[in-house]
């Protein structure tokens, strides 16, 4: 696939591999494309050699990487694939960039031209054209007119020196200080024309508009210089569009700078770093919960290359260098971590390489002298990205283990209402039996064991849900055949539904099987339910003839009347079943442990039989 510029030609650029009889594979698409200039190259060789310079010093992930070059026979750069610039963006798909998409894109080139200022380097040429886009990640790129900031020919300062590149770049997007006369001192360029240029990118970006539509340069430049910004298609104020925090950074960022008299004096404009800083802080502001500030970038519209591409072997000569590359990073803080800590490794290793090669022209050492310092330059840059992503990394995915701890938090209180719901209607039901007036003795029995007919039995307190110390803990020996079992089962059922009610919420009713000191409360609660299963299946069903019109925890009066009979003879009176007999101040009269119990049923009266207030179970641990 090719595409042609009225300076270069674009390549999609693949490779091809041996297979194991030496033939040659099917050619395998790769990430990268060529740019072959059409004109001569001795026109094209000083900003081809300015672009190569530049790319071969700054390696950050929103900066694009070089493959590799050549100068002959023909100029061939190879750069890795993008999807499309940030101009085919706004003008194809302005309605799919989001306002949390445009500020994360924003902030990825912040990025970039921080790093590319670390190095001393100024662009001159920002503009959506030359930011590419790769998987919703912005690579800045096109450094033609770019220059050092500390070239002995160029420094900062020497206004004269570099008022030839003031001259060139985009009208639209040039700062009003490269557009001053000879008369008012020669254009002044320094790192906030850059600052001025991405001003006018987020403008765009904000309110949806290209800046000054229409106009000649001369009018942009007049308009510039004369300190006027750019206007809607409609004349009216662009404010309106741009939320408050993204209007007040771009007037910072485009301030006209008036009082500075040459490029030593610092610029009212923030600069690239401070721009990130406000940037990930709105990122943040309007990050989805879980996903961390950089989730914004999935929202970006795609672009699909298309056409078939041309082998990379075809594209390179023998002279071609090439130079590391890094897959540039989207997503989360802490995948744009790995990408830096590895970019990190690569600049050591290059740098370790270079002091250890063998040169013996001394311009080759010159050179690498240079691109050391360059190396030197941008793992600085490198390992401060990677303080600052790994502090951002470890807030991002404790803000995660937050949200998870809030949905789950959120989640148990639905749960503990919904349980507490069903205990309330069991609860009900409960109440009405246990209050009931007819037969005035405990209504919840226990039975435990059964061989040969023989069982222990005891009571439970219906307010505490718990067995009571009957007969001082060792129930009461009674043979019950398997007719006077079934009469006694609707009772025993009543006390299976409240037992339930509370083991439901993971709380032991201390029932009395084999419990083991050490035994842990899951465990406890394991063995209680097993009991409680156990005894229900040995029971005629609730759903018997005897019960099929009894609603739950109603109890035939005839069943407490055995009962009755059954202990007189054990126990007259009860006064070993481990209840005391209470009335209530709302009349209800029930069987109650002494104690806490006591004095909740002489407060509360029936609205304590039965019921069981759902608590969370990290808080009984």
């Amino acid at each position: 696939m090719s595409a042609h510029g009225g300076m270069c030609t674009c390549m999609h650029a693949c490779t091809h591999s041996l297979t194991s009889t030496g033939r040659r594979a099917a050619p395998q698409v790769g990430s990268a494309c060529a740019y072959i200039w059409t004109r001569p190259t001795d026109e094209m060789a000083p900003s081809v050699r300015r672009e190569v310079r530049v790319l071969a010093r700054v390696q950050h992930p929103n900066v694009v990487r070089l493959f590799g070059v050549c100068l002959r026979p023909v100029v061939r750069v190879v750069l890795p694939l993008a999807d499309g610039s940030l101009r085919d963006a706004i003008s194809d798909h302005r309605d799919a960039i989001s306002a949390q998409a445009a500020v994360a894109l924003l902030c990825g080139i912040a990025r970039g031209m921080a790093a590319i200022h670390a190095h001393a380097i100024l662009h001159l040429d920002l503009k959506p054209e030359n930011v590419l886009l790769s998987h919703g990640e912005p690579w800045v790129t096109d450094f033609g007119l770019a220059t050092s900031q500390t070239s002995d020919a160029q420094a900062i300062g020497s206004v004269s020196a570099l008022s030839s590149v003031a001259q060139r770049g985009t009208a639209r997007y040039k700062a009003p200080e490269l557009f001053r006369l000879r008369r008012q001192g020669g254009a002044l360029v320094s790192t906030a024309a850059d600052v001025y240029s991405f001003a006018l990118i987020m403008w765009e970006l904000a309110v949806g508009e290209v800046p000054w539509a229409g106009m000649s340069d001369v009018e942009v430049m007049a308009n510039v210089m004369a300190g006027e910004r750019p206007l809607l298609e409609s004349g009216e104020e662009w404010e309106a569009r741009a939320r408050p925090d993204m209007r007040e950074l771009i007037k910072a960022s485009w301030v006209q700078d008036t009082q500075r008299v040459d490029a030593q004096v610092p610029s009212e404009r923030p600069s690239f770093a401070a721009l990130v800083s406000s940037l990930e802080a709105m990122l943040e502001d309007q990050a989805i919960p879980g996903q961390g500030v950089e989730a914004s970038s999935s929202t970006l519209p795609s672009f699909t290359p298309r056409g078939t591409p041309i082998p990379l072997a075809v594209l390179a000569t023998e002279g071609a260098r090439p130079l590391a590359w890094a897959v540039p990073v989207g997503g989360t803080p802490a995948d744009r971590l790995e990408q830096m800590e590895l970019t990190v490794m690569e600049l050591l290793a290059q740098v370790a390489a270079l002091e250890a090669a063998q040169i013996a022209s001394e311009v080759e050492r010159t050179d690498v002298h240079e691109e050391v310092k360059g190396l030197r330059t941008a793992l600085k840059t490198a390992e401060a990205d990677a303080r600052r992503l790994e502090a951002l990394a470890g807030e991002t995915a404790a803000m995660q283990v937050r949200q998870v701890l809030l949905r789950a938090e959120q989640r148990e209180v639905e749960l503990r209402t919904e349980m507490q719901a069903m205990i309330d209607k069991v609860g009900q039901a409960l109440q009405e039996a246990l209050g009931e007036k007819s037969v005035d003795c405990p209504k919840l029995p226990w039975v435990h064991g059964g061989a040969g007919g023989w069982y222990r039995l005891f009571f439970v307190c219906p307010v505490a849900l718990e067995v009571a110390e009957t007969n001082g803990g060792n129930g009461y020996k009674l043979l019950l055949p398997k007719a006077a079992l079934h009469k006694l089962s609707p009772a025993l059922h009543t006390t299976i539904h409240a037992l339930r009610s509370k083991l439901g919420c993971g709380r032991a009713v201390g029932l009395p099987i084999q419990h083991k000191a050490n035994r842990s409360m899951a465990a406890v609660l394991a063995k209680e339910v097993a009991a409680v299963d156990a005894l229900e299946r040995s029971l005629p069903p609730v759903e018997g003839p005897r019960m099929a019109s009894q609603p739950l925890g109603v109890v035939p009066k005839e069943a407490y009347q055995m009962l009755l009979t059954t202990l007189e003879t054990e126990d007259p009176g009860l006064t070993r079943c481990g209840l005391v007999r209470l009335t209530a101040p709302d009349g209800t009269v029930a069987w109650v442990r002494p104690g806490a119990a006591a004095e909740r049923f002489r407060l509360e009266g029936k609205h304590t039989l039965g019921r069981v207030d759902v608590v969370p179970q990290r808080l009984l641990a």
